[in-house]
């Protein structure tokens, strides 16, 4: 509880401060983020945001061990977050977990009600520039790369690169170890 009291204030101030990706406080910058998340190996560069933009019962983040966050990448976590052992979300990623459906009873679609998807993120995932991963997708396997981009509507397969708009499968890691 004093832990939680002491390190909030302290993440809100090094979240964008420009001071603190100085090389001699970048160090302090990673300690204040991992302890908030309580994730060791949580690395949030300058204006990255991991947020549960709608908290209810299923917004949890599962972090492994390391995970990175580009600059303007943006990762809603409100349907949950599971996310696996070295993982890269580049900069301007953009991940959403939660949905306003357009059809409902409301004109205004936010008005409508929220669904929520668990998005589940596997070991050794890249996802590149400016991706984005709508809230159905539920599965990013193990190994796999998202291009540049991207615009991810369905699950991605282990090993698997994908890219353009819609999301399409180019081709699978070799991972034979044959050069």
């Amino acid at each position: 509880m004093i832990k939680t009291i002491l390190v909030r204030p302290f993440f809100w101030l090094v979240r964008d401060t420009a001071i603190f990706s100085l090389p001699g406080l970048r160090r302090f910058r990673r300690w204040i983020v991992s302890q908030y998340y309580n994730a060791p190996g949580l690395a949030i560069d300058r204006y990255g945001r991991l947020y549960a933009a709608h908290p209810n019962a299923q917004s949890y983040l599962k972090l492994g061990n390391p995970v990175d966050v580009g600059r303007f990448a943006y990762i809603d976590y409100s349907g949950g977050l599971t996310v696996g052992n070295d993982v890269c979300f580049s900069d301007g990623v953009r991940v959403f977990t939660h949905n306003h459906p357009v059809d409902g009873i409301h004109k205004n679609v936010e008005d409508n009600p929220i669904e929520f998807y668990h998005l589940h993120v596997g070991a050794y995932v890249k996802v590149l520039n400016d991706a984005i991963i709508l809230p159905k997708v539920q599965s990013i396997g193990e190994g796999a790369i998202i291009g540049a981009g991207a615009v991810v509507t369905e699950a991605v397969p282990p090993y698997a690169v994908v890219a353009g708009n819609p999301a399409r499968v180019l081709r699978f890691r070799d991972m034979t170890g044959e050069a």
